[in-house]
């Protein structure tokens, strides 16, 4: 990045830690050969993919074969979704298969959703209340006997929302007692939290879910490495083939030095957690003051209190966001309109439109991500800059009309 730039855009992407690149860079010259092999270089490579696993395992308060390295939370979804659904079938073959999954999941549950239900698979959309929070209730409302599976984010990709997943998954194990009509297992209680691992405890115990997904790029770590936690007892079929690797779930060479930085990325993510939580939500409630107070036509997206605390969404009434971004950018200042996967989407940002229903407003959102080097005055000056460009386009439509 240049020296001056602003960037605000860290729930699409994070800068990779500098003591995060220094092992890769040392693990790649050390830790070269296929963990699979039986030569003493191999069992080297073998014994720091499974010390990253445990110590992976650790923060979670997981076991280590309950870790299942992946390319990154895209893939950790697909597994989830469609490794459950496959296995189901496969033990009910004549039960109809549902799923319930959030209105206003990342488009790696979305789009599997879609698609499964092409193939049969009956779907439920659990819809969220205006500040973008899913119900236990609603939850409740929406399980079957034949549920197989519940897929709730952890925190909002888009308007951070945190998400009460203890308290759905307390109803889903309910559920589970009551439900006499399939196996105690199901249904599967799946969670992204590719989005709260900076700033969210991770311990799986106290959560409740049985699957977690978890990307390295969204906490300062190397890109095409991601997690799928998966409870010991709950089986799952794979989605793609050729190896034994990662428990026979997940085939492929595992990428040892990109494995290896992610657990260091993690160990340095909770590290300053509980710090970087207290300084960042100072700075959020500081910028969205600003922004509401100085911006015209500014609406907050999501919660108010309940979101992550470098998470900031608005809407500027009447606004392009696309030009928005742009003209932002040209003064160095970086940040996006919604999830940085849906971007070449031209129907603007299905959060929004599913909290506010207003017509034109998922169009007009901005979504800052706040990260490790971002400080007051950086926050001023975007709120200064957009203000700025706000009322010059206000000024010149007033003018022409």
């Amino acid at each position: 990045m240049k020296p001056k730039t602003i960037y605000l855009d860290h729930a699409a992407t994070t800068p990779i830690d500098e003591r995060v690149v220094k092992l890769i860079l040392k693990s790649t010259k050390d830790l070269f050969a296929n963990p699979g092999g039986l030569y003493d270089e191999a069992i080297l490579a073998k014994k720091a993919l499974e010390k990253a696993r445990k110590d992976t395992a650790d923060i979670l308060s997981a076991l280590p074969d309950e870790i299942v390295f992946t390319s990154g939370g895209t893939e950790s979804d697909n597994l989830a979704l469609l490794g459950v659904v496959r296995k189901a079938k496969e033990d009910f073959p004549k039960k109809k298969i549902h799923i319930i999954v959030s209105l206003i999941e990342h488009a790696a549950v979305l789009e599997v959703a879609q698609e499964l239900e092409k193939e049969g698979v009956l779907v439920s959309y659990a819809t969220p209340d205006k500040d973008g929070i899913i119900s236990p209730k609603t939850i409740e409302s929406l399980l079957k006997t034949n549920t197989m599976l519940v897929s709730v984010m952890h925190a909002n990709n888009e308007i951070g929302t945190i998400q009460p997943i203890r308290e759905i998954a307390k109803v889903i194990r309910h559920f589970r007692k009551s439900n006499k009509m399939i196996s105690p297992q199901y249904p599967i209680f799946h969670t992204d939290a590719s989005q709260s691992a900076l700033y969210l405890s991770l311990r799986v115990p106290p959560l409740g879910v049985d699957m977690m997904t978890l990307s390295s790029q969204k906490i300062y770590g190397p890109r095409g490495v991601g997690v799928l936690y998966v409870r010991r007892g709950v089986s799952l079929k794979p989605i793609i083939f050729g190896g034994d690797q990662e428990h026979g779930i997940r085939p492929g060479t595992e990428n040892v030095p990109f494995v290896v930085g992610f657990a260091e990325a993690l160990r340095i993510s909770e590290s300053k957690k509980a710090s970087e939580f207290k300084r960042l939500t100072v700075l959020r409630d500081h910028f969205i003051k600003k922004l509401l107070d100085d911006v015209p036509g500014a609406v907050l997206n999501g919660h108010g209190k309940e979101r992550l605390p470098n998470n900031v969404n608005i809407s500027v009434k009447g606004m392009d966001n696309d030009f928005l971004v742009i003209s932002l950018a040209s003064k160095g200042i970086l940040c996006s309109t919604r999830s940085a996967c849906k971007t070449n989407n031209e129907k603007g940002s299905h959060v929004i439109l599913a909290l506010r229903g207003e017509k034109n407003l998922e169009r007009e959102s901005l979504r800052f991500s706040l990260g490790r080097d971002t400080t007051k005055e950086k926050l001023n000056t975007t709120v200064r800059e957009l203000s700025r460009i706000v009322k010059e386009i206000k000024k010149f439509e007033k003018d022409i009309k």
